[in-house]
């Protein structure tokens, strides 16, 4: 069977980890015998000079820094980025450019399916796609993809993109879509790639502290409730409990997090541990005591099954979709979005009990293990031979 995967981006290199998710799912499928190819549009921001910058070169990147070498190929296709509302226009304008690319590699008879990654994709490629009779899956990242719930044009390109396509696939229970395209999709998780404890360990043994140990993983954008966990150590320390939180990732709100810290009188309870590698990932996660995202929006929770997977006890939002494989209780504990003090009262009950703490570990384990991307690619896979049997 021949896939082919279109996106609009991909990891920059193996240790990026956005949009790492099309890149580990890519690779599954590939080891399940699928022979994959990524065609990827990747808009570029404005810098001058733009060709040639160190910006530009960043941006830029080929399957041997990605560890893509399991795929057939890796064709990148660069488009202009622009500011606000205008950019999804540009983005669906620039994008329509793959038709040319896609067209000549679909007319070629080498593909028995496309896979989407994007609204915007597959409306950009929807009418080659058709007449050459070749299913088209449209996966759905994401509430609605909000931008372009909020416009016209955006409604009317995801209306058209799943009309023209033949199966829809929600990522995760997280996912929050109109009851029209609900009907006619199917819910395939997405899957984590296990993470190795061993490198780093020692490294990451000598900077541990001794007090209690939370950690989160994750972008920082306020949708990830960060705020929320630096709230709830703040009441951690006014009740006299011993706890530093770690905080693995970079985004735009890091400088209102340091703030924040500093307001409350908890920045020496604090660290930011930036961007890792994912080889060392594995030793910060295995080091701490709980690990706590209470994000508002989570279509599927990559990063609290990975915590879940080293027996870690995990703290996720009710509603979002890591709760829907973490059952509350049982394999972690859910509190409702932006609730620091029931937020504040989960840290204080597994800061102060370490069977309870071993016994959510250890449940949360099990329920991590069934859900890798094998297992996704199991599915998809299957998908696609569903679709290609009922168009011969």
């Amino acid at each position: 069977m021949r896939v082919l995967v279109v996106t609009n981006d991909l990891p920059t290199s193996r240790f990026d980890p956005q949009m790492s998710f099309i890149r580990d799912q890519a690779c599954a499928l590939a080891r399940r015998g699928v022979d994959v190819s990524i065609i990827v549009a990747r808009p570029w921001q404005w810098s001058w000079p733009v060709i040639g910058s160190p910006r530009w070169q960043q941006a830029s990147f080929g399957s041997d820094r990605l560890d893509l070498q399991e795929l057939r190929s890796v064709t990148e296709i660069r488009c202009l980025s622009f500011p606000g509302r205008i950019n999804y226009l540009a983005c669906a304008a620039a994008q329509s450019l793959q038709i040319r690319t896609l067209r000549r590699e679909i007319q070629s008879g080498k593909y028995d399916a496309v896979l989407v990654h994007s609204e915007i994709s597959a409306w950009a490629i929807r009418r080659v796609v058709a007449r050459q009779k070749v299913p088209m899956v449209l996966v759905i990242h994401g509430e609605y993809k909000i931008r372009s719930a909020e416009s016209r044009t955006g409604q009317k390109v995801l209306a058209e993109a799943c009309r023209y396509s033949s199966a829809l696939v929600l990522v995760g229970a997280g996912v929050k879509v109109p009851s029209e395209i609900s009907t006619r999709a199917c819910m395939i998780p997405n899957g984590y790639m296990p993470l190795d404890p061993v490198e780093g360990r020692e490294e990451v043994s000598l900077i541990r502290p001794p007090a209690c140990l939370i950690l989160s993983v994750s972008r920082l954008v306020e949708i990830k409730g960060i705020q929320d966990n630096i709230k709830a150590l703040a009441r951690l320390r006014s009740n006299g409990i011993a706890a530093h939180y770690w905080i693995i990732g970079d985004g735009p709100l890091r400088s209102n997090l340091l703030s924040l810290a500093k307001e409350l009188g908890v920045e020496d309870s604090v660290t930011f541990i930036g961007t890792i590698s994912r080889e060392k990932l594995g030793a910060y996660i295995e080091a701490c005591d709980f690990f706590s995202l209470p994000s508002s929006r989570e279509p599927f929770g990559i990063a609290h099954l990975e915590a879940a997977a080293l027996g870690k006890p995990v703290i996720c939002a009710s509603g979002t979709g890591p709760a829907a494989f973490l059952e509350h209780g049982i394999s972690a504990i859910h509190v409702s979005p932006g609730d620091v003090e029931g937020l504040a009262d989960a840290w204080q009950e597994l800061a102060q009990d370490t069977n309870l703490r071993a016994s959510i570990g250890a449940r949360a384990q099990q329920a991590g293990t069934k859900l890798t991307w094998d297992v996704n690619a199991e599915r998809i896979e299957a998908l696609f031979a569903e679709l290609i049997a009922s168009d011969s």
